[in-house]
C-alpha cells in the first residue's frame, strides 16, 4: 500500500516540478558535468568493471549452491568474520518470491544496463538526456538496495562478504557520480519542486523497505517447529536406504543402539558443523546412538553423479577416511581432517597420520588399494540410490531425517525409534 501511494506521489511531484526546458539540453551535456568529465567517466567505468566482476563471481557461487548444495571452499572466505559462505547460503542471496534467481544476477544485469546507458549518453547526443536520467534513477535505487544489503550483512549475517561489499561500493560510486551530474539540472529548477520530488522518492522507497521488512518477518524469521508432526511424518515415511546393502549391517538399528548413518564430504562446512554438534543435539540420548559416517564427496574426480563438484580434495580425504577406518583410528583423524578442510592435500593427510603414529607409506598404499576404491564407489552408489544429492544427509533405520539440525526433532525421532524397537529387543532377551 505504501509503495502504491509512493509511486502516485512521485508521479504527482514530477508534474508539479516546473523545469526550465533549457535544463534538458544542458543536463549531462556540459563539460563540467560528471558523465563527460574524463576523471569521473573513468571512475564510472572502473566501478562498472568491479561491480560486474564481483556480481559474476557471486552469481556463479549462488548457482553452484543451488545445484550442488553447500560446496564451501570459496575463494573469498578467509575467516569466520570475512567469508562468503553465510552470504551465499542465506535466503537473502535470492530474489524475493524467486528462490532460483540469485540477487547477484540482478546486480550483474544492473551493471550491464549502466554500461549500456553510459554508452548511449556518450555516443548518441539526441538520447543523452533520457539515457542519463534513467542511469541516475537506477543508480539511486541500486545505492538504496546496497545500503539495505550492507545492513543485512553486518547486523543479520554478522559477516563481511568481500564481493558483496565490492558490489555495494561500486553502486555507491555510480550513485555519487550520477548525483554530481545533476548539478546543471538542479540549478534550473525551483527548490520547492526539488523538495516535493525528494519526498515522493522517499515515499516510494519507504514502501519498498516496508515490503522488505514484511518479507523478512513472514519468510526469513525462524518459525517454531511442530515436533510431533515431524516425528510422525518420519515414522510413516517409507525407507529410502536399504540397510542390507551396507557392510556389517551398518545403518540398521540393532541391539540397544540406534544407528545414525550420515553421508558426508570433508570439504563441506555444514558437514563439519554437523559432525561436531550432532552428539550435543542428541543430548542424553547420545549413549543410545551410534553415529556412522559414509562418504559422498562432491568431487568430480571420484563421484560420477557430481560432474560439476568443486571439492577437488574431497575424494582424497574420503579415501583417507576409509583407510583410517580400516586401521581402527577413524574418529580422531576424521575430526582433524574437518578442522583442516580448507587444505586437505596429500601432504596434510600425511602430517595428520604421522601425528597419530601411522606409517605414511602404508597409508598411501591402503588409500590406493582396490579395496578402498571399491568401498568409496560402494558408498557413492548407495548414496545415489538412496536419493542423496547434497551433504550432510542423515538416515535413521533407512529413513531420511530432514530436520536433523533441530535438536528436539532429532531427539523425538530417536525416542520414537527406541520405543518402536523395544518389543524386538524384549523378544531377543526372551530368546536368549
Amino acid at each position: 500500500m505504501q509503495g502504491t501511494f509512493g509511486v502516485a506521489f512521485a508521479i504527482l511531484s514530477f508534474r508539479q516540478a516546473e523545469i526550465n526546458p533549457a535544463a534538458y539540453r544542458r543536463l549531462f551535456m556540459s563539460d563540467s558535468d560528471a558523465n563527460t568529465n574524463p576523471r569521473f567517466r573513468w571512475l564510472m567505468v572502473a566501478s562498472i568493471v568491479v561491480g560486474l566482476t564481483a556480481a559474476s563471481y557471486m552469481t556463479f557461487e549462488s548457482l553452484s549452491f543451488l545445484q550442488n548444495g553447500d560446496t564451501g571452499h570459496r575463494l573469498c572466505s578467509f575467516s569466520t568474520r570475512i567469508n562468503c559462505d553465510a552470504s551465499v547460503t542465506s535466503p537473502y542471496a535470492f530474489v524475493q518470491g524467486m528462490p532460483g534467481v540469485p540477487i547477484a544476477w540482478v546486480a550483474f544485469l544492473f551493471f550491464v544496463s549502466i554500461a549500456g546507458l553510459l554508452s548511449v549518453a556518450r555516443w548518441l547526443p539526441k538520447c543523452a538526456f533520457v539515457a542519463s536520467a534513467t542511469l541516475a534513477v537506477l543508480c539511486v535505487m541500486a545505492a538504496s538496495v546496497s545500503a539495505w544489503m550492507f545492513m543485512i550483512l553486518i547486523f543479520k549475517l554478522k559477516t563481511i562478504c568481500l564481493p558483496c561489499v565490492s558490489i555495494q561500493i561500486a553502486s555507491y560510486c555510480l550513485c555519487a557520480i550520477s548525483i554530481l551530474s545533476l548539478r546543471g539540472f538542479l540549478r534550473s529548477v525551483r527548490w520547492s519542486s526539488v523538495v516535493v520530488l525528494f519526498m515522493g522518492v522517499q515515499a516510494f522507497y519507504g514502501g519498498g523497505l516496508a515490503a522488505l521488512l514484511n518479507f523478512e518477518t513472514n519468510h526469513l524469521e525462524p518459525k517454531p517447529v511442530d515436533v510431533a508432526r515431524e516425528v510422525n511424518r518420519y515414522l510413516v515415511e517409507p525407507a529410502k536406504l536399504d540397510p542390507s546393502l551396507l557392510p556389517s549391517a551398518l545403518g540398521k538399528s540393532t541391539g540397544d543402539k540406534i544407528q545414525i548413518l550420515c553421508f558426508i564430504d570433508f570439504q563441506c562446512p555444514e558437514c563439519r558443523k554437523t559432525a561436531s554438534l550432532l552428539p550435543g543435539w542428541l543430548g542424553n540420548l547420545k549413549d543410545k546412538c551410534r553415529i556412522i559416517h559414509r562418504q559422498f564427496p562432491l568431487d568430480a574426480a571420484v563421484n560420477p553423479y557430481k560432474p560439476n563438484g568443486m571439492h577437488t580434495q574431497a575424494g582424497l580425504a574420503a579415501k583417507a577416511a576409509i583407510s583410517f577406518h580400516r586401521l581402527g583410528i577413524s574418529e580422531p583423524l576424521e575430526q582433524r581432517m574437518f578442522k583442516n578442510q580448507r587444505s586437505l592435500s596429500l601432504q596434510t593427510i600425511f602430517n595428520l597420520a604421522a601425528a597419530a603414529n601411522v606409517n605414511t607409506n602404508s597409508l598411501f598404499q591402503m588409500m590406493e588399494s582396490a579395496e578402498t576404491r571399491d568401498a568409496l564407489a560402494h558408498d557413492i552408489e548407495l548414496a545415489h540410490a538412496s536419493g542423496v544429492s547434497a551433504t550432510p544427509t542423515l538416515f535413521i533405520d533407512g529413513r531420511q531425517v530432514t530436520l536433523y539440525y533441530e535438536p528436539e526433532v532429532l531427539r523425538g525421532i530417536v525416542t520414537a525409534e527406541l520405543a518402536r524397537q523395544e518389543p524386538q529387543r524384549s523378544l531377543g532377551k526372551l530368546d536368549n
